[in-house]
């Protein structure tokens, strides 16, 4: 299988749903899905991530941004470090 026939198969899958949908306050569930990786920044991964679901990319610290637009709802990318994320919005914020 190729690199296109690849990118197909995922764009096209739908991930099974549970069998309970809403919160007991009747919300829509959601889920989380964390990847580790290393190698890639987060300015790069953002962009990655911002391109193959064709959303809006938007800074909220250096070490976390959020992806808009993807009909899945909302990506948020980050660097998983309470300290490095901190510094990151006071530092934003000037």
């Amino acid at each position: 299988m190729d690199k296109h026939d690849q990118q197909q198969l995922f764009h096209h899958w739908t991930p099974p749903l549970p069998s309970r949908t809403e919160t007991e306050d009747g919300a829509v569930r959601r889920i989380g899905v964390e990847l580790e990786m290393i190698g890639l920044s987060v300015d790069e991964t953002s962009r990655a991530v911002a391109r193959h679901v064709n959303g809006k990319l938007q800074e909220r610290s250096r070490y976390e941004h959020s992806i808009q637009g993807d009909e899945a709802g909302d990506w948020i990318v980050e660097l998983d470090f309470e300290y490095l994320k901190q510094k990151g919005r006071r530092g934003s914020e000037r």
